[in-house]
Parts: structure tokens; sequence; C-alpha cells
């Protein structure tokens, strides 16, 4: 499955790549993620990887929601 591998991206040291795999989450509507989505979210420092991750974590929240 893809999940765990863009689950392990998310603490890379290249912040496009962390970027990438929370866009790839959220897009693939892999609700599973959204508890590390969140997890990662409380340590990001890159705002543009939090830009990333909230946006994911706000299409899988209303996702499971809906």
């Amino acid at each position: 499955m893809i999940v765990e591998p863009l689950q392990g991206l998310l603490d890379d040291t290249e912040w496009q790549r962390r970027a990438w795999s929370a866009k790839v989450l959220g897009d693939r509507h892999c609700a599973e993620a959204l508890r590390r989505l969140t997890d990662r979210l409380q340590h990001e420092r890159d705002a543009r990887v939090r830009q990333r991750l909230e946006a994911a974590i706000k299409a899988l929240n209303e996702e499971v929601k809906g």
C-alpha cells in the first residue's frame, strides 16, 4: 500500500518531500493517515509544509464527517 511509504516521507529532511507527501495523502483520500498528518503538524516548522499538512487534514476531516 502506498500510505506507509508516504507517511514515512513526512519525516524526510527535505521540506519538498514532506509537503508532497502531505498533499498526496490528502488528495488520495487516505483517511488512515489522518492521525499521522496531525502528529506531524504539531512538530512541523516549515510554513510551506504546514500549509500542505493543514490542507490535507482539512480535506480528510471533511471526508470523514461527510
